[in-house]
């Protein structure tokens, strides 16, 4: 004897409860969240703003590498005393 949906109770039925499922309505668990953001890039792609970022990186870059030569010298001139 095979059973109908209409004889089996409403708490049974996938979806009868009222709380969405994942996976129902042909929308993949986790997608919905994804596809429903308004957040947009910015024209230009958000890169102005980096600029000031590498140009304070390549200076302090600079500065170490001054730093490391001065003191490398030093210390060579140290010991060829």
């Amino acid at each position: 004897m095979v059973a109908s949906m209409g004889n089996r109770p409403a708490s049974s039925v996938p979806g009868a409860s009222g709380v969405s499922q994942p996976g129902l309505n042909g929308v993949a668990p986790g997608l919905a969240a994804h596809t429903a953001g308004t957040e947009m890039t910015p024209p230009g792609g958000g890169r102005e703003n980096l600029t000031v970022f590498f140009s304070i990186g390549i200076a302090i870059d600079v500065l170490l590498v001054t730093l490391f030569l001065v003191w490398a010298v030093r210390q060579w001139r140290k010991s060829g005393k």
